[in-house]
C-alpha cells in the first residue's frame, strides 16, 4: 500500500518506477496535446484534400473531442475502479487504429469518423496521467508533477509543429499519420512491459450503477468542481481554439506572415505553458494558495489575449512575445485542477478530475465551431475585410477570459484535502 507520510522515504527502485510509469503517461499526453493542435498546420492541407469549407473544417477538427468530451465521466469512474496501465493500453490501440483510418481516409466523412476515434483513444490519457500521478506521490507534489507533465507535453509538441510546418511542404500529411499510427502502435509496448501501476492507497468504491450515479450527482452539484470547471474551461480556450485550429489562419489572415513563421508563432504558446507549467507547481507547493494564483493569472491571461486578438499592426517581436506570455498564464488552469482534487473524496478524485476535465475539453468543439460560423457569416454582416473577420470571430476568446476572471472571484481555497481511509 502506497504512504503519503512524507518522512519515510521510498527506496530508490521504487521511486525509479513511480517517475518511469509518471513519463509514459506524459508521453501519452504529449502525443494527445500534437494529434490535437496538428489540426492548425494540417488545415490548409485539408481544405485542399477534401474540398472543405470552414464549417466542415471546424467540424473535422472538432470531431476529436466529441468522442473525448463524451468519455471523460465513464473514464473517470473506469480509472476510478481498474488499473490505469490495462485502460491505457487499450486505449493506445484505439488511437493507433484512428491515426491509421484518417491516414487511409479517401473523403471527409471517413476522416470524421478517424478523428473520433483518435479522440476516442486519447480520452483516457490525461486522466490516466493524473490518476498515475495521485497513486505514486505524495499530495502536495501533484500539481509539480502534473505542471512538470504539461512543460514536457508542451516543449514536444512545440518542436513536433515546428518540425510538421516544414515537413509539409515537401511531404503529404497523410505519410505524417501513418507515422502517428505507429508511435501509437509502440505506445502500447511502452505501457505494456514498462509502466508500474502502482495500487491507490484508498479502497475503490463501490460499483453499482446507483452508486455511480450518486457520485456523478454530487460532483456536479459541487460547486468547487463547477466553478473550477468553468474557469479552466475557458483558460484552456487560448489552446483547444486558438493554437489547435484558428491560431495559424488568423495570423496569416490578418498579418503578411507566412505558413511556417505563423505556425512557430502558434507554438511558442506551448513553450509558455512548457515554462508556466512547474512556476505554477513551485508556487502552489510553497505558498499553498492556488485562488490568489488563478485570479492573477486570468487576469494577465485576458489583457495578453486582448492584445492579440484585437489590437492590429503589432511588430513579429511584440507578437512572439504576446503568444509566449498567452501561454504562461493559460498554465495557470493546473491551479483549478489541484482545487478540484483536493475538494472531494480521495476515492472519487479520478471521477472528479474526469468531469473537470470533460467540461474544460468541450471548449475545444463548442469555440471552435463557434468561431467556424462566425468566419463563414462575416461575423454577422460587422466584418468589411477578411482581417476584421477573423479578429472579430476570435474576439470570443478574450470574452471568455473576462468570464473566467469573474468567476475566479468565486473559487474558494480548500481548507484540506479531503480524505476516507
Amino acid at each position: 500500500m502506497q504512504t503519503n507520510n512524507l518522512f519515510t522515504p521510498e527506496p530508490l527502485k521504487n521511486q525509479l518506477k513511480s517517475y518511469l510509469a509518471w513519463f509514459i503517461a506524459t508521453s501519452f499526453v504529449f502525443f494527445q496535446f500534437f494529434l490535437q493542435t496538428a489540426t492548425s498546420v494540417m488545415s490548409d492541407v485539408w481544405v485542399k484534400d477534401f474540398h472543405l469549407n470552414t464549417i466542415e473544417l471546424s467540424n473535422l477538427s472538432a470531431a476529436f473531442y466529441y468522442s473525448y468530451v463524451l468519455m471523460q465521466i465513464p473514464v473517470g469512474i473506469l480509472y476510478d475502479r481498474f488499473k490505469a496501465k490495462n485502460i491505457l493500453i487499450v486505449a493506445a490501440a484505439l488511437l493507433s487504429a484512428g491515426c491509421t483510418i484518417l491516414t487511409l481516409a479517401p473523403n471527409y466523412e471517413i476522416a470524421v469518423w478517424g478523428r473520433v476515434l483518435m479522440g476516442f483513444g486519447s480520452a483516457f490519457g490525461f486522466v490516466g496521467m493524473l490518476k498515475i500521478i495521485i497513486n505514486n506521490f505524495v499530495a502536495n507534489k501533484f500539481a509539480l508533477m502534473l505542471g512538470l507533465s504539461e512543460s514536457i507535453s508542451m516543449l514536444g509538441v512545440t518542436l513536433s509543429v515546428v518540425f510538421l510546418a516544414h515537413f509539409l511542404t515537401n511531404h503529404s500529411w497523410r505519410l505524417m499519420m501513418g507515422a502517428c499510427s505507429v508511435l501509437a502502435f509502440l505506445l502500447i509496448f511502452a505501457v505494456t512491459f514498462l509502466l508500474h501501476d502502482k495500487p491507490a492507497s484508498t479502497a475503490k468504491p463501490k460499483a453499482s450503477l446507483f452508486e455511480i450515479a450518486a457520485q456523478v450527482k454530487v460532483l456536479m452539484l459541487n460547486k468547487q468542481v463547477i466553478l473550477g470547471s468553468m474557469y479552466a474551461f475557458f483558460m484552456f480556450s487560448i489552446v483547444n481554439a486558438f493554437t489547435s485550429l484558428w491560431g495559424v489562419s488568423f495570423l496569416t489572415n490578418t498579418y503578411p506572415f507566412s505558413h511556417p513563421l505563423a505556425s512557430s508563432m502558434v507554438s511558442v504558446v506551448f513553450i509558455g505553458i512548457a515554462m508556466g507549467g512547474p512556476l505554477n507547481g513551485f508556487l502552489s507547493k510553497k505558498y499553498h494558495k492556488h485562488t490568489k494564483i488563478m485570479v492573477g493569472g486570468v487576469i494577465c491571461a485576458c489583457i495578453t489575449t486582448a492584445l492579440i486578438i484585437l489590437v492590429p499592426n503589432l511588430s513579429e517581436g511584440l507578437m512572439f512575445g504576446c503568444l509566449f506570455l498567452a501561454g504562461v498564464f493559460c498554465s495557470v488552469y493546473v491551479q483549478a485542477l489541484a482545487v478540484i482534487k483536493d475538494s472531494v473524496d480521495s476515492r472519487i478524485q479520478a471521477t472528479a478530475l474526469a468531469t473537470s476535465n470533460m467540461i474544460i475539453m468541450a471548449s475545444a468543439p463548442l469555440l471552435q465551431l463557434l468561431i467556424g460560423a462566425l468566419l463563414s457569416n462575416h461575423s454577422f454582416g460587422f466584418a468589411s475585410s477578411n482581417a476584421l473577420n477573423y479578429r472579430l470571430a476570435l474576439a470570443v476568446l478574450p470574452i471568455g477570459l473576462f468570464i473566467a476572471v469573474v468567476i475566479s472571484f468565486y473559487i474558494k481555497e480548500p481548507v484540506k484535502q479531503v480524505h476516507h481511509r
